[in-house]
């Protein structure tokens, strides 16, 4: 039961990371972290985790205002996938 309720929460902080992910477009390309927290409904310290997460990993970039963009292991995956 222990191993069911460990793996819930994996999927669930994988689900919420590509729904941060999923947020970035075209019409808006940052975002502070309290827009994401309103848009998603999550709360702030699990949304800063994900993010310093996806930030070590170059999924996303911190700017000097402190906004969210994508970062650029994102751009390096659409530039695989576009070959």
């Amino acid at each position: 039961m222990m191993i069911l309720r460990s793996l819930d929460k994996k999927y669930n902080a994988i689900e919420k990371c590509l729904q941060i992910l999923s947020l970035f477009s075209l019409h808006k390309t940052q975002f502070s972290i309290n827009e994401i927290c309103e848009k998603l409904d999550f709360n702030v310290s699990t949304t800063y985790r994900i993010l310093s997460t996806l930030e070590d990993y170059g999924y996303v970039s911190r700017l000097k205002s402190k906004d969210y963009v994508v970062g650029t292991q994102a751009l390096y995956l659409s530039a695989i996938y576009t070959q």
